[in-house]
């Protein structure tokens, strides 16, 4: 239940309207359940003549229709057809395919949950502004600069480094090394000289 409901917030992000909200609903609903039907019951079922295989790969239950069809598919086939059903967690044998499928389920919840978290803040939408695709990565440059020490290159500071340090550092040393200190500044700030000069 959880994987299915991370997986409609991670399709929500690519989706604006109600309109096209309803048809993709039911068609990853009906369609894709289907497709698991035909997948766990048919194709690595125990139906004679049919089935290739009685393991589903584990490769499939990425998707966690899928992963959730078999799991069913699972239980009932216990049940109705071995007379074995399953028991508290801790008696399933460590081959048993429920394992995959439960361990599937619940790491699907949790990375497409992330992976929503993350593109609902970097998809641009009608509301809101969108953030840079690599804000994740902002709050841990800046703990790692309080962290580290400045470091320095040829005698200048080099980390943490802003356009202003940058800007008088180049002055300093480029009226040491007889360039103007004022077309440096420029070209350190991204301004060429201005034509004519």
């Amino acid at each position: 239940g959880n994987a299915l409901i991370s997986l409609a917030f991670l399709l929500s992000t690519f989706i604006s309207s109600k309109r096209t909200a309803i048809i993709a609903g039911y068609i990853t609903a009906l369609v894709g359940t289907m497709i698991g039907i035909v997948f766990a019951v048919g194709i690595y079922g125990d139906i004679p003549y049919v089935s290739i295989a009685p393991r589903m790969p584990t490769a499939y239950l990425i998707w966690p229709q899928f992963a959730f069809v078999r799991g069913i598919y699972l239980l009932n086939s216990a049940c109705a057809l071995k007379f074995q059903c399953y028991g508290p967690l801790s008696s399933l044998p460590g081959n048993d395919e429920m394992i995959p499928v439960l361990v599937a389920l619940y790491l699907s919840a949790i990375v497409y949950f992330c992976i929503y978290l993350y593109l609902d803040q970097v998809i641009p939408t009608e509301f809101g502004v969108p953030k840079h695709p690599l804000f994740i990565f902002e709050e841990p440059i800046k703990w790692i600069r309080r962290i580290l020490p400045s470091r320095t290159f040829r005698g200048q500071s080099y980390l943490p480094l802003t356009v202003n340090e940058d800007v008088s550092s180049s002055s300093s040393s480029s009226s040491s090394d007889g360039v103007d200190p004022s077309i440096s500044s420029e070209v350190v700030q991204g301004r060429g000289p201005e034509p004519g000069e």
